[in-house]
């Protein structure tokens, strides 16, 4: 008879000991949202023309030329079209992403190029290379050659995205 109280408290301990129920504290539900209808990445689509608008917006009134102008003995008229082109194809270039920098020798701040081998005098008696690009404001642009030899030049205000490291004296450079 002594021996019945010590086996209900030991398979009441066991019983208690085994329990699976996990008590409030720990409880936690976990709920799994999943949609049902898959919904793919969008792809960056590319700017075109017709996605850009222009606006005029000017402050001033004096000096405005209108989109058909008289010059001389012609009639101009501003291409927006193609400056539409223009302004989509650097935009879709610059989301490229990458670092890019703008050429800048006005008035040869940055010194005068030196001369390209092959230069051409155009018809101001100014020194250009074999594309028009005249020296004056204008960047040297090198090839990629052990030798480096200077073969054109960059016009002021050309946008180029940079391969390369800017650290150093020169720097690749493409566009």
């Amino acid at each position: 008879m002594k021996r019945a109280p010590i086996f209900y408290l030991i398979t009441l301990l066991i019983t208690l000991g085994c329990n699976t129920k996990q008590s409030d504290d720990n409880k936690k539900d976990i709920i799994a949202v999943i949609d049902s209808i898959f919904q793919p990445k969008e792809e960056k689509r590319s700017l075109t023309a017709n996605d850009i608008t222009l606006n005029k917006d000017i402050q001033y009134e004096n000096y405005l030329l209108d989109d058909e102008y008289p010059y001389n003995d012609t009639v101009r008229t501003f291409q927006w079209d193609k400056i539409k082109e223009k302004l989509a194809h650097i935009d879709n270039e610059v989301a490229k992403g990458g670092n890019w920098a703008i050429f800048s020798n006005y008035k040869n701040m940055n010194g005068e190029a030196p001369t390209v081998a092959d230069f051409v005098r155009n018809e101001y008696k100014r020194v250009s290379d074999q594309y028009g690009v005249e020296r004056y404001q204008s960047v040297p642009l090198y090839t990629s050659d052990i030798d480096t030899t200077l073969t054109r030049y960059g016009r002021d205000g050309w946008l180029v995205k940079i391969l390369d490291s800017d650290t150093t004296e020169m720097v690749k450079v493409s566009g």
